[in-house]
């Protein structure tokens, strides 16, 4: 088989990178708990499952999250899916390196807020970044894991319910993309706490 003869079925995916994809340093909070949002989606223990002794196994599922495809329709698949993306532009730059001497550097989020913040019902609390030239930044609230809704948000300001509790989490992902060829992200997860 030479170069460019390929049939359907010579390349088949296994599935395994989402497994090695939560070890890349994206910003991400994952391996302090599972069902924190990675590159890899979002797991679930699933207690229901059991070895041949009934003793329960340390099983876990991807979530399903909704996804807004390109063409603007909601869809529910499985959490990881909002990344493939940048993932695939990520690889792409990097086989890029391989043929040029030019090298696109991923963003560094120069992040001056903690990456869990305290906070009290009623508070309008700021988000602060150093921005980075020829990086676009938003700021969205996770939700399949933020137990309440901030009353707003607006660029990097966000007013926490007067309604919230004690422990409620509101779970915020920054994200900084770079304008070049290749579109690099990062994230930064923010979880903010009420006390």
């Amino acid at each position: 088989m030479g170069f460019g003869l390929y049939h359907p079925y010579d390349f088949l995916s296994e599935g395994d990178s989402p497994t090695f994809f939560c070890l890349l340093p994206w910003g991400f909070r994952n391996l302090e708990n599972f069902n924190h949002i990675s590159l890899s989606g979002r797991y679930i223990k699933d207690n229901t499952k059991r070895n041949s002794k009934k003793e329960s196994l340390n099983y876990w599922i991807a979530t399903k999250d909704e996804y807004m495809t390109p063409d603007q329709t909601l869809v529910e698949v499985e959490s990881m899916w909002r990344f493939v993306e940048d993932i695939q532009n990520d690889f792409a730059a990097r086989a890029h390196w391989c043929i040029s001497d030019e090298i696109e550097q991923a963003p560094s989020l120069p992040f001056t807020t903690e990456d869990t913040r305290i906070v009290h019902p009623g508070e309008t609390i700021q988000i602060s970044i150093n921005a980075q030239n020829d990086v676009e930044y938003c700021l969205e609230v996770y939700k399949p894991t933020s137990s309440i809704y901030p009353n707003f948000i607006s660029a990097f300001e966000i007013q926490i319910p007067n309604e919230a509790k004690a422990n409620d989490e509101i779970h915020l992902l920054l994200k900084g993309k770079n304008t070049y060829k290749h579109k690099l992200t990062r994230y930064q997860h923010i979880i903010l706490r009420v006390k």
